[in-house]
């Protein structure tokens, strides 16, 4: 048996498993509104399904067609976008948002306030601090309708601090640790540990 409190809205469609506990004025299943100029997919043909187990805080919202896998844990004020997955046993931080089509694996965490934008992957056991931001967009919203879009890669395990921020189409590898406040514009090798504006290794510092 599921909990759920006050003003918590369930959409058609969508599926929640037992014991998950939803917190006061929770949306689950909304339908994305895009603005004129979005880039943002037509809505998923998907099925909402929130697992066995998950929390959905309080004043979270879920958009039509996402995943929250069993044990995942959204944040008070946290969004998951249209089609994207929560794996299971992940938490996403207070106020943090989940673009469309992301894939959030297993046991990852996201800090308060993060941002993952659309179309992520951050695979199993990934830490992703307060204040990240990731992003997609090489022009700054001025995307031709034939552009792609250019979202990062967060490879196994690795670690990026507070406030770092994560450019378009780029790659941090397994193991790696992305140092709070750093400039990521290019890969970074699997276990390399970087830091500062742009983001570099400790001896390329030098």
């Amino acid at each position: 048996m599921s909990a759920a409190g006050d003003g918590v809205t369930i959409h058609d469609g969508a599926v929640v498993a037992p014991d998950v506990v939803i917190g006061r004025g929770a949306v689950i299943g909304k339908p994305p509104v895009s603005g004129r100029a979005s880039r943002a997919p037509a809505p998923s043909p998907r099925r909402t399904e929130i697992g066995a187990g998950a929390t959905i805080g309080t004043l979270a919202v879920i958009h039509a067609g996402a995943r929250i896998a069993a044990g995942a844990v959204v944040g008070d004020r946290a969004s998951v976008g249209a089609g994207a997955v929560l794996g299971p046993g992940a938490v996403l931080g207070v106020g943090a948002a989940v673009g469309a089509n992301a894939m959030i694996g297993a046991r990852v965490a996201v800090g308060a306030h993060a941002w993952v934008t659309s179309h992520t992957v951050v695979e199993d056991d990934v830490v992703i601090g307060p204040g990240v931001v990731t992003m997609n967009d090489t022009t700054a919203g001025r995307l031709s309708k034939s552009d792609a879009l250019a979202p990062p890669v967060l490879r196994r395990a690795c670690r990026v601090g507070a406030c770092a921020l994560v450019g378009p189409g780029t790659e941090v590898g397994e193991g790696a640790h992305v140092a709070p406040g750093a400039l990521v514009m290019r890969d970074v090798a699997a276990g390399t540990r970087v830091e500062g504006i742009p983001a570099r290794a400790g001896d390329e510092r030098r």
